[in-house]
């Protein structure tokens, strides 16, 4: 978009807008299909380190840090992606959820688009660990916005770095409306 809102800035301003805001619907829209899968685990993610924040208020008022570290196995992921995705979004059917998410693929996913490491049970099952600060770093790659109640939470820096995150993503866009170009005439000659 760089170059078209360069090109745009120098048409005018009414066009630089237009440009500018068609980018940013534009990249709105790549943000909600980009990455679609991994925002769906991060969703069950941050339901599980919910249900084990919430329960223990005293951690919560003592001060939560982001050295906190929850473990799950990729069942968990696939029970809560089931609660999400065929009880309460009915976005998908029981048969169509089965076959597109399974315990391996999840456990694949984990471990090669979260980097999580695994380790083992004693009965052999795989089990995941991420601390807060891991799993905020996922969100910011993936662009991916825990809702309000889950960063209310959450230690202050865990906040801070996740509140509004797909506006500062866009930010970077919208930073070309502050760049002086010089004269557009002097531009178009020295470009011929």
């Amino acid at each position: 978009w760089f170059p078209l809102l360069v090109m745009a800035k120098l048409s005018g301003e009414e066009v630089f807008n237009n440009v500018l805001n068609y980018a940013l619907e534009d990249v709105g829209k790549r943000l909600e299909e980009v990455y679609e899968e991994e925002k769906k685990l991060l969703q069950a993610i941050e339901r599980i380190i919910y249900g084990q924040v919430a329960g223990q208020e005293t951690l919560v008022e003592t001060g939560l840090s982001p050295k906190f570290t929850v473990e799950f196995q990729a069942k968990d992921i696939h029970e809560v992606l089931h609660e999400i995705m065929v009880l309460e979004n009915k976005e998908i059917d029981e048969k169509a959820f089965m076959r597109q998410w399974d315990t391996r693929k999840i456990g694949r996913r984990l471990h090669r688009s979260f980097m999580l490491k695994s380790s083992k049970t004693s009965g052999g099952k795989r089990k995941y660990s991420i601390t807060l600060e891991k799993y905020a770093e996922l969100c910011e790659k993936f662009a991916y916005t825990p809702s309000p109640e889950f960063l209310e939470k959450m230690p202050r820096e865990i906040r801070k770095r996740l509140e509004n995150l797909t506006k500062r993503f866009i930010s970077g866009i919208s930073g070309v409306s502050g760049i002086r170009y010089g004269n557009p005439q002097t531009m178009q000659q020295n470009a011929t």
